[in-house]
This record gives structure tokens, sequence and C-alpha cells, in this order.
């Protein structure tokens, strides 16, 4: 085959693009540490969008779930 041929350069172009986008998303990407599950969740939420259709109920949610709950002795015993 001769060195200058058409397609053995594409196929040599296309092979060089390829390792260079693996290159370009590795560099992209960081690792990060985290010392608690809460840290990851808010970093988590961070970068999040919430849809403007849930809003209302996730906000719900957080209120509900932030409010002290009876102790089990108090359910049951009322």
């Amino acid at each position: 085959m001769n060195p200058q041929d058409p397609q053995k350069h594409r196929l040599e172009h296309q092979q060089e693009s390829g390792q260079g986008l693996k290159g370009d998303v590795q560099a992209r990407q960081e690792s990060l540490e985290f010392r608690t599950p809460e840290e990851l969740i808010r970093h988590d939420a961070q970068q999040t969008v919430v849809p403007a259709t849930l809003r209302p109920r996730v906000g719900r949610a957080i209120k509900e779930e932030s409010r002290p709950s009876k102790p089990w002795w108090k359910k049951i015993l009322g």
C-alpha cells in the first residue's frame, strides 16, 4: 500500500481524532472526594435543576421532613 494512500491517511486521522476526544473528556472530569454522604448530596443538589412543575412538591416534602415527629411511644400511647 502506498503511504500516500488517501484512505490510509483518513483512517489515521480518524484514529487520532478519536484519541483526542477521549483525552478531552478525561481532562474535563475532575476527581472529587466527599467526607460525608451529606456533602455528596449537597454537591449533587447544586448540579441538578429541579423542573418547575416539581418545585412545589419538593418544597412540601422538605418542610414535612424537617418537622419533628412524635416519639414512637407517644404515637402508640397517645
